[in-house]
């Protein structure tokens, strides 16, 4: 019943603040009224509208356990004074990719690394203690970043975090390819249009992002698979770049404001291992999808509504390309309207690689969902499909695809997961860990050869690595996990090649290719 004056200051709301337990429900519940009332004698106030949509977001009661322990992500602390660090940490709350100046920036927490959380600062910003000091960080960057308890043990397998959210697609019959609702813009590659019957499968909700590809590679390392490594760390195209970064080689970050970006810059090949690693560390077949799996789930699956794009015929509904974009690279996945079956991006944003070889038309395709690859030798080229950031609407509609090698990386080109409903037993005890038989080895050039050896039914991944005779010298053990494998860049001399099948946690025994003069 008294009349409270208004302090135009970002301040106002810490010098309604009682000194103990401010983050208390009764305070907040207390101030909240304050600020209903003062926001109908005065909704200019900036501060006001800001304190409203805090009310809105519920009670933050302390946390039960104020510690935690960064697992994926970057997070920038900041203070120089506390109403200029206040005031940029506001600014980057409402512009997620902002930075901190240089001035203003205390410190960055890493995966591993350790921080306090002490209470909300404002409604945008928490205090926190960092390496014994006191400091500000923007809530929307916080809550970007994987965070556990701390403990006394290290940081545990984040796989998990890794899947992500998958969505169970029912199977049914449909027609793939060129349907009416494509009008003129198919291709002839979309022909003919056919019926194909899939199974039940899931698939990612969204597409990887940089942060869960990151938890991978802080694991298992960029490993070098066809001749490349897996994710081109200094790829960059126009405005667009890889944002995983790595200063040694062995600790992997996301830029900060790009941790729910789809990655980029990905393989084929570092698509699959993802998918490898999670399938070992979960004991579930993840996989890439097939085409015709994509094809059905971008189409809304037996929900489908016969959209020309992924849930819209308005593409700007649903998804990111040229004339959104302003081509200047990708956005957080989930951004746009999902398609009736809940999937994000499935049209544009960027291209996810499919588990098929390519083929240039649909003529002797498969009637079923299984991905159409060559028995014998798998083709130069995979197929990916959707669309992308940089790319027109044509471009974007659920029956596009296009191809590229498998050891292809792009700043517009990346992946999501597929399952099968089945488990694999790669956790389970495995009697025999069968090793690889038929190894054979073709030369290309005068430093390049592949092997290639029979497919294991047990296996989840295979190491090969090589002796060169003339001086001894061994290269380092490399996980693929394919049946093909080139060696590029081999000097002249007298090799012994030598590969074993991985079980899970079991291996082989080393199986020789006979010396070989190259």
């Amino acid at each position: 019943n008294k009349v409270i004056p208004l302090y135009n200051t970002p301040d106002s709301l810490r010098l309604l603040r009682p000194r103990l337990n401010p983050n208390a429900s009764v305070w907040k519940s207390r101030a909240c009224q304050w600020f209903d009332a003062a926001a109908e004698r005065d909704t200019s106030l900036s501060w006001v509208r800001d304190a409203r949509d805090w009310c809105e977001t519920g009670i933050v009661e302390p946390p039960a356990y104020s510690c935690r322990q960064i697992a994926a992500g970057v997070i920038e602390v900041g203070f120089r004074n506390r109403a200029l660090t206040l005031s940029e940490l506001n600014q980057i709350s409402r512009t997620p990719r902002g930075r901190l100046a240089t001035s203003t920036l205390m410190g960055v927490l890493k995966p591993g690394q350790q921080v306090e959380l002490l209470g909300e600062e404002t409604p945008h910003v928490w205090k926190v203690r960092f390496q014994g000091r006191d400091g500000y960080v923007a809530k929307s960057v916080f809550q970007q970043a994987t965070l556990v308890p701390c403990g006394n043990r290290p940081a545990p397998s984040f796989a998990t975090a890794a899947v992500g959210k998958l969505k169970l697609v029912k199977g049914g019959t449909f027609t793939m390819g060129c349907t009416a609702e494509q009008g003129e813009d198919c291709f002839d590659y979309e022909k003919p249009a056919r019926q194909v019957k899939v199974d039940d499968f899931e698939i990612g909700v969204t597409e990887v992002t940089n942060e869960q590809y990151a938890a991978f590679l802080n694991e298992k390392g960029n490993q070098s698979e066809g001749g490349v490594e897996w994710i081109n760390l200094e790829g960059r195209f126009s405005t667009e770049k890889c944002r995983i970064q790595s200063a040694d080689g062995r600790t992997f970050t996301v830029e900060n404001g790009f941790e729910k970006d789809p990655v980029i810059y990905v393989s084929w090949y570092g698509a699959k291992a993802y998918c490898s690693w999670l399938s070992v560390q979960t004991g579930q077949d993840f996989r890439l999808p097939s085409e015709a799996e994509w094809e059905f789930a971008a189409r809304g699956g037996i929900l489908s509504k016969g959209y020309k794009y992924a849930g819209s015929n308005e593409l700007n509904e649903v998804g990111w390309y040229t004339k959104n974009s302003k081509d200047s690279g990708t956005r957080p996945v989930a951004s746009k309207k999902a398609n009736e079956q809940g999937l994000f991006d499935m049209s544009g944003n960027v291209w996810e690689w499919c588990e098929d070889d390519w083929h240039s038309d649909y003529s002797g395709a498969p009637g079923d969902s299984k991905a159409w690859v060559e028995q014998s030798v798998r083709g130069s080229s995979r197929v990916y499909r959707g669309g992308s950031w940089g790319g027109n609407a044509q471009d974007c509609r659920v029956s596009i695809r296009l191809n590229n090698s498998p050891e292809f990386r792009f700043s517009a080109v990346g992946f999501r997961l597929a399952k099968s409903l089945q488990t694999i037993a790669v956790d389970r005890k495995i009697e025999t860990c069968q090793e690889p038989k038929n190894l054979s080895a073709v030369r290309h050039t005068s430093s390049s050869i592949s092997l290639s050896w029979s497919p294991v039914s047990s296996a989840t991944g295979y190491k090969i690595f090589y002796i060169r005779q003339n001086d001894n010298y061994a290269s380092p053990v490399t996980t693929t996990y394919n049946t093909i494998f080139a060696f590029n860049g081999l000097k002249s001399g007298d090799y012994q090649f030598y590969v074993a099948t991985i079980c899970g946690s079991q291996t082989s025994g080393y199986v020789l290719l006979e010396s070989m003069d190259k």
